[in-house]
């Protein structure tokens, strides 16, 4: 931590309650290096040789400790959502939901998941490795420049089942179902990031535990009628004090039906539980991690709140909804000679598009899973989307270009495509949107461009060279003049891509 940003006063007596004895190994730990740590993706890459115990993250199987921090911006694994670059402690939401998804009776229908303050995308990329393959995934972000964050970071992580959203919390009331699961990782003071961001300690006041602490309430208060009975929250913050935590958790269950559900951890694994309730803190001298706070609420089986709007009797929710799928089927049920054959041509770039349905909507083809289209009706209707399923393509003219998300998608079909594999300089000066010299062509058309045996995007072949199409948001636009790239990658040799498909 910088040592010319002195932690306020009030902040120390706080911690200094809460901790005791422990509060000057405490301090040490906020003056030594924080520790760096990546979660691989396991629908992309896997682990070379067992990690070595130092390397582990014992609260996620995914997870590793890096010996030092290199320079991810040089790794086209990192481009490619082949891992994603998260402190170790937020890892923790593995132990807490983990253990939900085991215990989860048979159901009627996939599971609905909400991640409802997701920006940048940490937790949901989290819970995209760790849910069921049928489940439903909604990432939630209200500020619309983090949300276009949260949609990038989510379509490099690859999984299809999601829908991103910009919406404030009660507008999720608005949908004719509830969620099996809510994470709320709520918006907050920040005392677990003073190690790694300086100004975290600048912007803190114990006013502003206050304010974050009134916005935590108003924000679960309305995503509460959201989550079905028997269901779970998982509430967590990436700070410690009691204000943001416990005061607000002891106050919200007074008014609510629930209960706090406790969590079987190891104790060499150094997370500690709060003596008032069973709240989990991570704290820097205890393990390798920044500072995180996490609770389990199970709303209980008879809530008499279910979240809808109870003046509007079922049979009319019904037809509402009869009506709703009615519409859509209208609207794609005769469409153009040209459409039929774009969308059959679409079909032939999926592994199983049997299972699922292709439609055009914005201006872009889209595919979602034929078992979920009314909650995806639902959604189009009371939610703010940024994404309709996996983007296929986009429509130009009558010319159908492959969408970036599609690339990274482990639903693509390679087979459709000429692949186009690069070594590591040529893989950089593609994601720094280079122009693409040097390279044989054989054909006309869209090409996948891989490193290592893992996709990154598209580049398309003229008869006389090859255009790079790399997303311009997504650009590498940093200088790493004299950096040795070569070196910079061998910090990234304990995992590799998967067998590419036969």
């Amino acid at each position: 931590m910088n040592q010319t940003n002195p932690l306020p006063l009030a902040f120390c007596e706080n911690t200094a309650a809460l901790l005791g004895s422990a509060y000057p190994a405490f301090l040490a730990a906020l003056a030594a290096a924080a520790p760096v740590a990546l979660r691989i993706n396991p629908s992309k890459l896997q682990w070379v040789n067992p990690l070595p115990q130092s390397a582990q993250i014992p609260w996620c199987k995914a997870g590793m400790y890096l010996p030092e921090r290199p320079i991810f911006t040089l790794d086209p694994f990192f481009h490619g959502g082949g891992y994603y670059v998260q402190d170790a402690s937020c890892m923790l939401l593995e132990a807490a939901v983990t253990p939900y998804l085991e215990a989860l009776p048979q159901m009627q229908g996939p599971l609905k998941v909400l991640d409802l303050c997701a920006a940048p995308g940490g937790k949901s990329t989290h819970l995209a490795q760790l849910l069921p393959p049928d489940a439903l995934l909604f990432s939630n972000e209200v500020v619309p420049g983090r949300a276009r964050i949260l949609l990038e970071n989510l379509n490099k992580w690859g999984r299809d089942r999601v829908l991103v959203s910009q919406n404030q919390p009660r507008d999720f009331q608005a949908l004719p179902f509830q969620f099996d699961l809510i994470l709320v990782d709520a918006p907050c003071s920040g005392e677990g990031l003073f190690r790694k961001q300086p100004d975290a300690v600048q912007e803190w006041s114990q006013n502003q535990v206050q304010v974050c602490q009134l916005r935590q309430k108003d924000i679960l208060e309305q995503i509460w009628p959201c989550l079905k009975p028997d269901g779970m929250l998982i509430y967590s913050t990436c700070t410690w004090n009691l204000s943001e935590n416990e005061e607000l958790l002891l106050r919200f269950a007074e008014a609510h039906s629930l209960q706090f559900l406790p969590l079987a951890l190891p104790p060499d694994w150094g997370v500690q539980v709060s003596k008032d309730m069973p709240l989990y803190r991570a704290w820097p001298h205890f393990i390798p991690g920044e500072g995180f706070s996490l609770a389990l609420l199970q709303k209980s089986k008879d809530s008499c709140h279910d979240g809808e709007d109870d003046s509007v009797p079922r049979t009319d929710k019904k037809n509402k909804q009869t009506r709703l799928r009615a519409r859509q089927q209208r609207v794609v049920a005769e469409p153009s000679a040209t459409l039929k054959s774009q969308t059959r041509q679409l079909a032939t770039w999926l592994k199983q598009a049997e299972n699922g349905d292709v439609f055009f909507k914005d201006g872009y083809f889209w595919f979602w899973p034929a078992s979920a289209q009314v909650a995806l009706q639902a959604a189009q209707s009371h939610l703010n989307l940024l994404n309709h399923g996996l983007c296929l393509a986009e429509l130009k003219g009558q010319d159908l270009r492959p969408d970036p998300a599609l690339a990274l998608s482990p639903s693509l079909n390679r087979k459709a495509f000429p692949l186009r594999r690069l070594e590591l300089e040529a893989a950089l000066n593609y994601l720094r949107g280079e122009a693409l010299t040097g390279m044989a062509l054989q054909k006309t058309g869209w090409e996948l461009m891989l490193y290592a045996g893992l996709p990154l995007g598209w580049a398309k072949a003229t008869a006389t060279h090859l255009n790079n199409a790399w997303p311009k948001a997504w650009k590498i636009r940093q200088s790493f003049a004299g950096q040795n790239v070569f070196h910079n990658r061998e910090a990234f040799s304990a995992f590799k891509s998967l067998p590419e498909p036969d």
